[in-house]
């Protein structure tokens, strides 16, 4: 008898070495039914009908909203490429005025009426079309947004850092800047004072 007791208490050695203690949870080692999983929390509450409904209605608000904001951006994705798709005819108009503008200061009378006949008339179908120019004024203060410097001139009647000449016209496009005005800005005057 005593070699069948120490054969089993070598058998528990081997089955205890087989399985790491960690692995062993003595909380939860009652026996399950078939099917049953072994958990530590307690089984959930059920959800009442109110509780439901508020979640689905949370969430319903939720996609409405989303599908909002995306039908929204959307339309404005469209509206800008309407109201920007002539942005390269628009450019290339430009060019066209800048020649008519050069030729209508032609010294021929009938010649001259007709070129400004003829910008009067683009210019309408430009500013129609949302093409409106940037001409600032002499003396008009410098907006590196509107106006591109290209040099300066000096004139003692204007503020310095001002325009002083117009070189070429600038246009927008529905108020978005197809091409700067370029412009000489005023130079100050130079000192000329003796420093003694």
């Amino acid at each position: 008898m005593p070699k069948n007791k120490d054969k089993t208490k070598d058998n528990l050695e081997a089955a205890e070495d087989a399985v790491p203690a960690e692995d062993v949870d003595t909380a939860d080692t009652a026996s399950l039914e078939d099917g049953q999983t072994a958990t530590n929390s307690e089984p959930d509450k059920p959800k009442s009908d109110a509780e439901e409904l508020a979640e689905l209605r949370d969430l319903y608000l939720r996609s409405v909203a989303e599908t909002e904001n995306q039908r929204r951006r959307a339309e404005e994705k469209i509206a800008n490429a309407r109201k920007f798709a002539i942005s390269v005819f628009a450019t290339s108009i430009c060019d066209v005025c800048d020649c008519l503008e050069s030729a209508s200061t032609a010294k021929e009378d009938g010649m001259r009426e007709g070129l400004e006949l003829t910008l009067r008339k683009l210019t309408a179908a430009m500013d129609t079309n949302g093409i409106r120019p940037i001409r600032p004024d002499e003396g008009a203060s410098f907006d590196p947004n509107l106006h591109q410097s290209v040099g300066f001139s000096q004139n003692s009647d204007l503020p310095p850092q001002t325009v002083a000449t117009v070189v070429q016209t600038g246009y927008t496009l529905n108020g978005r800047v197809v091409r700067a005005a370029t412009i000489l800005l005023n130079k100050p005057p130079e000192d000329t004072g003796d420093k003694s």
